[in-house]
């Protein structure tokens, strides 16, 4: 007999609703259920409302239609970028036209779904999920990378003596990626020198050495 294979953790989602209906918004939820998310829901249909919101976060998506009464989808997605958050924005609209679209695109609207074709939503929300969590994981790894360059250099800077990284390619390349500071009192030639030219480096070696350094 197979063994049973366990099914997979339903992912919460925090879900902005920009919509004044809501039957609407229900059907949005119910939507987003039925695709397999537990939903963490707030629904808002002003600015107001989507400023306090936001403040509330994070947020993983902000789904927002597009004509409303006292607000409007190109009005909530300016609100959303004056915040500067890189928060998937999607319309769904049940009376968007196509040059309507491409303009809310242009604005930054990540995708636009029509509310009587809403098995795009799902697909839609998914794409912009695991994009955002790329985007939120390469600067995660860039700042860290940064977090790490710097206390390298606070650690080679307080070193006495010279401190370098160097690199010989196989074709027999050569270059220097990093050079502390004290390369100039030391060897009497510039970082800066070394980081352009790597063959600076053997005029200041011993004569006997150069052929094993080349």
């Amino acid at each position: 007999m197979a063994a049973i294979q366990p099914a997979s953790v339903p992912r919460t989602i925090r879900v902005l609703i920009v919509e004044d209906l809501e039957d609407d918004v229900l059907l949005l939820v119910w939507e987003l259920r039925r695709g397999g998310y537990l939903v963490d829901y707030q629904a808002v249909d002003t600015r107001a409302g989507m400023e306090t919101a936001l403040r509330s976060g994070p947020w993983d998506i902000v789904i927002s239609d597009y004509s409303m009464p006292d607000f409007s989808g190109l009005e909530a997605l300016a609100t959303l970028r004056a915040q500067a958050l890189d928060v998937p924005f999607i319309i769904v609209s049940g009376n968007i036209g196509e040059d309507v679209a491409v303009e809310a695109m242009k604005a930054g609207a990540h995708d636009y779904v029509m509310k009587k074709n809403l098995s795009r939503l799902i697909p839609a929300l998914n794409r912009e999920l695991r994009e955002a969590d790329v985007r939120r994981a390469r600067l995660r790894a860039e700042y860290e990378l940064r977090e790490n360059e710097a206390r390298f250099r606070a650690i080679a800077s307080n070193i006495p003596g010279t401190v370098y990284q160097f690199m010989l390619r196989s074709d027999g390349a050569a270059s220097f990626p990093y050079v502390s500071g004290d390369c100039t009192r030391l060897l009497g030639v510039s970082p800066d020198a070394l980081l352009a030219d790597a063959a600076e480096f053997s005029e200041i070696i011993f004569a006997t050495e150069r052929p094993s350094y080349q």
